[in-house]
């Protein structure tokens, strides 16, 4: 059988908040939410076949800071909430309940975006394939990222007009020169810090690596500035010198202060 679609109860009655009564007690915390939460099984996709509109698959876990964040800003909001009713059909998992529907999750974020974590924010369509997707995203526009109304009110137009899945795809060495220079520069700006924004400051593990593909392809500059940054991680408070590896973030813009939370995706 498709772990995709199995292993909850078939649910195919009107909508409501189906958590409150969840084995997970991290589901269950969202089960006061007016969001018309599902869990993962066959009625929601049902569901989505039926109304024709796209899945809203939320994965994350009870440790997760950002999966609460997300909880407190959007998915606890009448207005959001409202606009996830009208749009999708919405599920909630828990990672530690489903391993299967996770990785499928960390697979698609990793092809898609270069990047995956927690919380989980992807769009599937009704025979679970996913077609769009991030992670944590605001209530309102900041850190650069689009507000989650937003993101979702796009999903759904786009999924209603039939746009193709988003795939990732090898660039040119023309285009990588030009982001690899981008990138080398805000490294110099930094410097000696060898990071990338204020606080909070994350590793950003799609710039590292696109300056390891920019060293492959012998672009200028890129070597320096990727000991740059590897330095000032592994020398600052973003490293765990006793245990070992790297912490998620760093609270202040210096990397002094570390945010204590490890994520197997940047250190891998």
């Amino acid at each position: 059988m498709d772990t995709r679609i199995a292993h909850s109860p078939d649910d195919t009655g009107p909508f409501r908040n189906r958590l409150a009564a969840a084995h997970s007690p991290y589901l269950a915390a969202h089960g006061a939410d007016p969001v018309d939460w599902y869990p993962w099984g066959p009625a929601a996709f049902a569901r989505a076949r039926e109304t024709g509109r796209p899945v809203f698959l939320s994965v994350g876990y009870a440790a997760c800071h950002w999966c609460h964040v997300m909880h407190r800003e959007s998915f606890a909001d009448p207005a959001t909430a409202a606009v996830l009713n009208r749009r999708v059909v919405s599920v909630k998992v828990d990672r530690e309940e489903h391993p299967a529907v996770d990785r499928m999750a960390m697979d698609f974020l990793l092809e898609a975006n270069g990047e995956a974590g927690w919380p989980a924010t992807l769009f599937l369509d009704a025979d679970g394939q996913p077609f769009e997707g991030g992670t944590y995203f605001p209530a309102w526009p900041r850190y650069g990222m689009p507000a989650f109304r937003t993101v979702v009110e796009g999903a759904a137009d786009r999924f209603a007009r039939g746009a193709p899945p988003v795939r990732r795809t090898p660039l040119p060495r023309e285009t990588v020169a030009d982001a690899a220079d981008a990138v080398a520069r805000l490294v110099a700006a930094q410097q000696p810090d060898g990071g990338w924004g204020g606080g909070p400051r994350f590793p950003h593990g799609p710039r590292l690596l696109l300056l390891c593909d920019a060293v492959a392809f012998d672009i200028p500059g890129a070597a320096a500035a990727l000991r740059a940054a590897l330095g000032a991680m592994v020398c600052g408070g973003l490293h765990d010198a006793l245990a070992g590896g790297f912490h998620g973030y760093g609270v202040d813009a210096d990397w002094d202060v570390r945010h204590f939370e490890k994520m197997l995706f940047d250190n891998a």
